[in-house]
């Protein structure tokens, strides 16, 4: 027994405890579905792009399997704790009119929680341990409940784990905070493709140009629809990176593959302005917007303003550009939402490179515009009003 890393809490009773530790395990179990999101998140994430590189179907219930794999992965400690990677142990002590407790098992992020509660103070004690600046007799007190503590037979205690049964299945609404970034999808896919290939081709390339390779196979958005099966043509996946690599065998071929590549790898080459959108609807109604490469702000909102004339692009007071002459159906189709997904393009070769992604916001001006033309009307029917009064009382006099 660790009573050396012991805790003391400022509890009376049993029920005080009970209430106590209904509000930990509330706290850990946020911790523990971060943890366990993660895992799962990342394992369907990777079944996902596999089947996009044709390595492996997608599972009929991709979740679930990435699940089953996960709790095979984290297994059982020698002492019989569930998934000991997430979770987390403590041992109750009640001894006398006090409530001790030591922290038997659990990662930082859980003793953090545990330590940073006011009720709990540390109060370690061991034979062999020195005082360390604590009073004698204060010492004395910790070595009569820590001796009684440690003296009673296994099983004579209390104790909190927070997974005591297998961890349950769960799906896209508890993971997607979680998922993968584009730089940890690719260098798993990278190396499931490694894996997948027993030509030994893929070992003749270099990291970078067999990262280019997957690139173009693996989707780089991941939403709910992603996961559901399809008869999705896999000559985009692997059959086509491995006609990449034989192709590249041919002095000509693998010299057009090679400047591609490089002209991928180099800065993207900014427009001066925004001088023409092309307006998409994709088959789920999501509206985008493409426009050249201008290098936007990642972190500041883009708007997009649409009036029966032009459509305009600005972001943090400056405007990056006018678009006259848009289709009439393309501005009625803009002034449906007031959401869009703006993209950078930038043109390389014969390719169109996505360069950057921004959920922008629509504005329609098409009733500011007009209700400013009444303004200046109104206006100047005010100020002819105001001079015909002013002569008319100049000429009484």
């Amino acid at each position: 027994m660790t009573s050396a890393k012991g805790y003391r809490l400022k509890l009376n009773n049993i029920i005080e405890l009970s209430a106590w530790l209904d509000d930990y395990r509330t706290t850990s179990l946020r911790h523990l579905g971060k943890l366990y999101g993660t895992l799962v998140a990342h394992k369907a994430v990777e079944y996902l792009d596999r089947d996009r590189m044709g390595i492996t179907d997608l599972p009929d219930d991709v979740f679930a399997v990435a699940c089953s794999d996960v709790r095979k992965s984290l297994g059982r400690s020698a002492t019989g704790i569930i998934a000991p990677d997430l979770n987390c142990s403590i041992k109750f002590h009640l001894v006398h009119d006090a409530v001790l407790a030591t922290f038997a098992h659990g990662n930082d992020e859980y003793l953090k929680a545990w330590e940073a509660n006011k009720a709990v103070v540390k109060w370690g004690w061991a034979a062999d341990a020195e005082p360390g600046g604590i009073p004698e007799q204060a010492w004395k007190v910790r070595e009569k409940y820590w001796s009684k503590a440690n003296s009673r037979k296994l099983g004579g205690d209390l104790q909190f784990l927070l997974v005591d049964k297998p961890l349950p299945d769960i799906g896209w609404g508890a993971i997607w905070r979680y998922l993968p970034s584009n730089e940890q999808r690719i260098s798993v896919a990278v190396e499931a493709f490694k894996e997948s290939d027993p030509t030994g081709l893929m070992n003749r390339y270099s990291g970078q140009k067999l990262r280019e390779m997957v690139l173009r196979s693996i989707e780089q958005e991941v939403n709910k629809n992603s996961f559901l099966k399809s008869t999705r043509n896999r000559m985009s996946g692997a059959k086509k990176i491995r006609q990449d690599v034989a192709a590249a065998r041919k002095p000509s071929v693998a010299k057009d593959i090679q400047e591609k590549i490089e002209a991928k790898e180099r800065k993207p080459v900014r427009a001066s302005e925004i001088d023409h959108a092309d307006i998409i609807v994709a088959s789920d109604n999501k509206i985008f917007v493409a426009v050249p490469y201008v290098g936007l702000d990642p972190d500041s909102r883009v708007f997009v303003q649409v009036s029966d004339k032009h459509v305009a692009f600005s972001q943090n007071g400056v405007q990056y550009g006018f678009v006259d002459n848009v289709k009439r159906s393309s501005l009625d189709v803009l002034k449906t939402t007031n959401q869009v997904i703006l993209v950078e393009i930038e043109k390389n070769f014969d390719e169109r490179l996505l360069r950057a992604k921004h959920m922008a916001i629509v504005t329609d001006i098409s009733l500011q515009d007009g209700f400013g033309s009444a303004i200046s009307r109104f206006k100047q029917i005010a100020n002819t009003s105001m001079r015909e009064k002013e002569l008319k009382e100049w000429e009484k006099h």
